[in-house]
């Protein structure tokens, strides 16, 4: 059966979750208590979670989707719907994939920025959506949450002027590769060029509130 052969008219997730062609072609037309859960909670603890659970799958040369679908409880198809849903691996490229005069998820391209085509290919990996998950994966196997919020947060800012970044953006696609490289080894080392968090600038989890004071009990009145 081909890919235009397959009917996904009805192919739906709980919730209220829609199944794009491509998802229900993958197996999506029923979810998993998880999918449901991460597509419910937020980007950077959902990622965590993802991550917890597959990162020694990242980087192997090609991602297991089927393995990764039997740690999860899921399908296949569900893993593409976390990654490129609420995880967001397709669409927080898309300023970088205009910038190369590719077509973004909005269906938008841009001019050809007029780069040498090797400068071209070392950017574009960067587009690339195991790319990023590597990138990601590498910040939470090394510093948790924080580290993962930190990479995704530069990520974010240098593609956001990638011009004026494209020194800096080249800079970090050959560490990715050096760095997963390294990881393929069994060697773990952090995108150095994306630094660490400022200590400051993690939130951090408020305390729970003390219990009220109880009452003490009246003396007894004297005999």
């Amino acid at each position: 059966m081909s890919e235009v052969d397959v009917e996904t008219e009805g192919a739906s997730l709980p919730e209220g979750i829609a199944v794009d062609e491509a998802a229900a072609y993958f197996g999506v037309t029923d979810s998993a208590d998880i999918v449901v859960r991460l597509n419910q909670t937020d980007r950077l603890n959902g990622l965590g979670e993802f991550f917890s659970l597959t990162i020694d799958l990242i980087f192997r040369p090609e991602f297991g989707f089927e393995e990764a679908a039997n740690r999860l409880g899921c399908e296949g198809g569900e893993i593409y719907y976390l990654l490129s849903g609420p995880f967001e691996l397709v669409t927080i490229s898309d300023p970088l994939r205009y910038y190369l005069g590719q077509e973004n998820s909005e269906g938008e391209s841009g001019p050809h920025p007029g780069l040498p085509e090797h400068e071209m290919n070392v950017i574009e990996q960067l587009t690339d959506i195991f790319s990023l998950l590597r990138l990601f994966g590498l910040g939470h196997l090394i510093g948790g949450l924080p580290l993962l919020a930190h990479y995704i947060s530069m990520y974010e800012s240098l593609i956001s002027s990638p011009a004026a970044n494209k020194d800096s953006i080249l800079r970090l696609a050959v560490e990715l590769h050096q760095a997963t490289e390294q990881a393929k080894s069994g060697s773990v080392t952090p995108i150095a060029c994306l630094g660490a968090p400022v200590q400051g600038s993690v939130p951090q989890v408020a305390p729970p509130p003390s219990p009220p004071p109880q009452p003490t009990a009246p003396a007894p009145a004297p005999a």
